[in-house]
């Protein structure tokens, strides 16, 4: 069976239940999508976090979940550096509120930049702005720019910086935008992961990236997925459990 995140969710035509009052939007879904009569039960190491993680987290374009920006920007990147090697490679600003799929897209494109550089891989090197001094931060970025210095490769350096929405727009703007540019001449690129937009960003910084925003998944659209995963594991939910789940996506992306 194909994996949930690959399974396209179809749209629902209107029932003649629903529109007689007999069944809800719910309850149609739950007929469209049955979970599994027979649940197995919970078994390690197979049900382990880290494995559910590996199953069931996208790897690929097409397994992510709803985001039409995403797959045009992978797009886009691909057909520039088939265009020109050379000068087809960019900064990135991936942003969106909680619970939108920004590390998960990152590694997504991480895999795409390898698969695209296979004679001579990329180099990645990824840090938490939220878990560093702002006066530790400049040192921390100028340190990592230098040990990524491609200028002598054949394929560029990424550095991914989670959180930057908490670098003060001074250091943007007198310390981040100069080191930029001479990330870029070394062909050092970054990928920056930014909530809940990138309107805070420094306009210098915007305007050297591809911009990709993620927006928070539809309740229906979550449901969908919800109910493809217990089809594939085998496992059972009740209309109350995805409530429920629900309930904590909204105050996640809140």
């Amino acid at each position: 069976m194909k994996a949930p995140a690959t399974q396209r969710a179809q749209p629902l035509k209107q029932d003649w239940r629903i529109s007689f009052g007999f069944w809800t939007e719910l309850d149609a879904l739950y007929h469209a999508y049955p979970p599994p009569s027979k649940p197995r039960c919970p078994a390690l190491p197979h049900d382990s976090a880290s494995e559910w993680r590996k199953r069931l987290i996208p790897d690929d374009i097409e397994r992510f979940l709803s985001n039409p920006a995403a797959a045009a920007c992978l797009r886009t990147v691909s057909s520039n550096i088939d265009d020109d090697a050379a000068t087809g490679f960019t900064n990135f600003i991936i942003s969106g509120g909680s619970c939108t799929g920004k590390s998960t897209f990152a590694g997504i494109l991480r895999k795409t930049l390898v698969g695209l550089t296979a004679d001579l891989p990329c180099r990645f090197a990824t840090l938490n702005a939220s878990g560093i001094a702002e006066k530790s931060l400049p040192s921390k970025l100028e340190d990592t720019v230098k040990r990524l210095d491609a200028s002598k490769a054949g394929a560029p350096s990424y550095l991914t910086i989670e959180h930057f929405e908490s670098v003060s727009p001074s250091v943007q703007q007198h310390f981040f935008v100069p080191l930029l540019a001479e990330a870029n001449s070394k062909r050092v690129f970054v990928i920056l992961l930014v909530r809940p937009d990138a309107n805070k960003l420094a306009e210098q910084i915007k305007a050297q990236a591809m911009k990709i925003h993620l927006h928070a998944l539809s309740a229906n659209f979550v449901r969908i997925k919800l109910l493809l995963v217990c089809q594939q594991e085998s496992k059972s939910c009740t209309k109350s459990s995805s409530s429920n789940i629900l309930s904590v996506k909204r105050t996640c992306s809140r």
